[in-house]
């Protein structure tokens, strides 16, 4: 129950945060290792035109966010021109397999166990309290929005629009 209240909490303040725009492109490290999908799949398009990038740190918060609950599989069907890219951060990379696996999470990862990703984007800068957790909405590695993925049909919500922006789709 703690769990769920603090996961409200930091997705309400996610969304004030979402005011903020950032004005430099995400640096996205290409030099980690990948954690397969459940799938196998081991791909990720880091050069998408249109991306949800996530930081996670999974040493310091439960990996919920990534169960089925949450509508992954629904999402990565519905939103195949999208590139998903994720960069975990924690130390046992073993553990973050077996656990995506066993939620059956479609998306193959990245394991940042060094915090490259929210070193090199000065995520220590974001105005929130809950920096172990931020999700964007991108376009050309440019930040548009923070992406509320905690919410299901809200999240598509966002990805809709950001694609009609980009007339991916009418």
């Amino acid at each position: 129950m703690i769990f769920l209240r603090s996961f409200y909490i930091m997705l309400f303040l996610t969304g004030i945060a979402s005011c903020q725009k950032k004005t430099q492109p995400l640096d996205l490290p290409q030099h980690l290792d990948i954690v397969s999908s459940n799938n196998g799949s081991t791909e990720i398009c880091l050069d998408c035109q249109n991306q949800v990038v996530v930081h996670f740190n999974y040493d310091k918060l439960s990996l919920h966010p990534f169960s089925r609950v949450f509508r992954w599989n629904e999402t990565k069907e519905k939103y195949p021109e999208v590139g998903f890219v994720f960069y975990f951060t924690g130390r046992d990379k073993e553990m973050l397999k077996n656990k995506l696996s066993e939620m059956d999470f479609p998306y193959p990862v990245i394991h940042d166990p060094s915090n490259s990703f929210f070193n090199k984007n000065h995520l220590d800068t974001i105005s929130f309290d809950n920096k172990h957790f931020i999700a964007y909405l991108t376009k050309n590695q440019q930040v548009i929005e923070f992406a509320n993925i905690g919410m299901a049909d809200y999240f598509h919500r966002q990805l809709d629009q950001m694609l009609e922006k980009s007339n991916v789709r009418p």
